[in-house]
C-alpha cells in the first residue's frame, strides 16, 4: 500500500495500531459507494455464441482491474464474462441455463458490489 511504502505512520499519529489493509477495504467501499453501479439497457444477441450485453455506468471500475472481477451467474450456474469496462460488460450465455420466464442474473462487480437482476425469457 501507498502508505507503507512512503513509510508513513498512522498508528504514531493515532497512538494505536492501524490495520492497513482494513483501512484499505474500508476507502475501497466508500469509493464504490461514490461511484454505484447503475444499469441504463440490455441487450441479448443470438447465434454460435449468444452474449447478453449490459450496458450503464459504473460496472466495472479500474480499481478492479486485475482481479477476478467481475463474475458472473445465471441461475446460480456460473457464466463467462467476455469483457467488461464502466460502460458495458459482456456475458456469455449459454442457451441450456435460460429458463422459461424469470432469470436471475447476479454479477459480482468487485469486493464492494453486487448486481442482481431479473432477466424475463
Amino acid at each position: 500500500m501507498r502508505m507503507q511504502r512512503s513509510n508513513i505512520d498512522i498508528g504514531r499519529a493515532s497512538e494505536s495500531a492501524v490495520d492497513y489493509g482494513r483501512l484499505a477495504n474500508l476507502i475501497g467501499r466508500a469509493r464504490r459507494r461514490a461511484a454505484p453501479p447503475a444499469v441504463r439497457a440490455a441487450s441479448l444477441s443470438e447465434g454460435d455464441a449468444p452474449a447478453l450485453t449490459i450496458h450503464g455506468e459504473n460496472l466495472a471500475l479500474a480499481t478492479a482491474a486485475g482481479t477476478e472481477f467481475p463474475i458472473a451467474y445465471l441461475n446460480g450456474a456460473p457464466i463467462t464474462v467476455l469483457s467488461s469496462s464502466p460502460r458495458e460488460l459482456r456475458l456469455e450465455v449459454s442457451p441450456q441455463l435460460v429458463r422459461q420466464g424469470p432469470n436471475e442474473l447476479r454479477v459480482l462487480l468487485d469486493p464492494h458490489a453486487v448486481m442482481t437482476l431479473e432477466l424475463q425469457s
